[in-house]
């Protein structure tokens, strides 16, 4: 089988749709598809690329990074999307001869290409949806202002003329893939989670109570929770992996709270190290803020990064969320908004060892069934079921 995965985030990138990208095209290529990834260049070659992911790429994927996101004009970036929407339909049009599916990932390229003649099926893998925006961001009004809540009203619309042109829908997760089939009947969607880099052997963790945390530092990711949580549990300390303008605010709410000394910030890091700052904790967190959107719609990829490097995970109580942890089994949940509850799950994960030895074990009998790869062999099954008439 051969299969075209587009994206519109340069690589390399600290934008964790980069990654996710390229791990999805390196899933595919190790199920055994032929494989072509298209993405924006970013001043770097494809080697040089693939050296910022630590990546080794299979011999049955190929790489093509055509025209840069952005024109350079001294010190300013325009940001100009369409430059790359010309240049990976001309791609295609050679690249995705022969091909069984051409999957993307952002609507707006998926809009674009449905409105041309292409020579394999488009398939959209959804990491958003906005057929309802007020339900979508219920809970988290403080998270949109004018200018995004345009934004989204365009996507909206943008959404509703691509869905009906496309030969199927991947959805990340169960709760994401019943509300597109709610709100598109007609249209063939299948549920393909997320994958992880599962290693050879259970990675070793820290014997210290400390807990880590991983990811973009947005609001909604719940970081001031989880300084309020640390507040009650002084024999816990926390390293935050990530950086970015939130970084500064963060420092000083850590401060407010007191906590700062037993908090440690790294910053941005390369991708291909962060599996070494994920070895230097005992548990994996994810304190997210209540709202639709992380109930539903959020796909916690940072829980798959630490159950590659061995950490069971307390985070909160949600449907996205139950989906990938059992209780008990690979890690706790807590429920959202509550500091208290928080801190509890955490001291319990990191404190008692026979929990924490078996939620390991757990995470290692899962590992194989959780790669990228294994997501590579669902999606082409999903591609070959597509060639085929709908039932009914």
């Amino acid at each position: 089988m051969k299969i075209v995965y587009l994206h519109t985030d340069p690589l390399p990138s600290p934008m964790a749709g980069s990654v996710f990208a390229l791990s999805t095209a390196v899933g595919l290529a190790k199920a055994g598809h032929e494989t072509v990834l298209i993405m924006p260049r970013n001043r770097r070659t494809v080697a040089e690329a693939l050296e910022y992911y630590g990546v080794k790429p299979p011999e049955n994927l190929r790489i093509l990074l055509p025209a840069p996101p952005a024109i350079e004009l001294g010190s300013w970036r325009i940001a100009y999307s369409r430059r790359f929407f010309r240049a990976a339909f001309k791609l295609l049009q050679t690249e995705a001869v022969g091909a069984d599916g051409i999957i993307v990932r952002t609507l707006t390229l998926a809009q674009y290409l449905s409105r041309h003649e292409l020579p394999a099926p488009l398939v959209y893998e959804m990491h958003d949806w906005y057929a309802d925006i007020e339900r979508k961001w219920s809970g988290a009004e403080w998270m949109i202002d004018g200018k995004k809540l345009r934004r989204e009203r365009f996507l909206q619309a943008v959404e509703k003329e691509t869905i009906p042109r496309l030969a199927g829908v991947i959805a990340l997760r169960r709760a994401t893939g019943e509300l597109m089939r709610q709100c598109y009947p007609a249209a063939r969607v299948e549920v393909v989670p997320t994958g992880l880099d599962a290693p050879a052997a259970l990675p070793a963790v820290s014997a210290e109570p400390v807990v880590v945390y991983a990811g973009q530092l947005h609001k909604h990711k719940g970081l001031q929770l989880l300084f309020e949580a640390l507040k009650l549990a002084p024999d816990l300390r926390a390293i935050i992996v990530g950086g970015g303008d939130p970084l500064a605010d963060l420092k000083a709410e850590a401060a407010r709270l007191g906590v700062e000394a037993r908090v440690e910030f790294t910053g941005h890091v390369p991708a291909a190290a962060v599996r070494e700052h994920l070895s230097r904790g005992r548990v994996g967190v994810l304190p997210m803020r209540d709202c639709f959107f992380n109930r539903v719609l959020t796909s916690p990829l940072k829980i798959m990064e630490y159950y590659a490097a061995g950490l069971p995970v307390v985070t909160v109580d949600a449907p996205v969320t139950r989906e990938v942890v059992e209780p008990e089994q690979t890690g706790l949940l807590a429920p959202f908004d509550d500091p208290a509850a928080l801190a509890g799950a955490m001291r319990r994960l990191c404190l008692d060892g026979e929990l924490h030895a078996r939620c390991r074990a757990r995470i290692e009998q899962l590992l194989p069934d959780l790669s990228w790869t294994r997501r590579g062999e669902r999606i082409g099954r999903f591609l070959t079921e597509l060639a085929s008439p709908r039932p009914g």
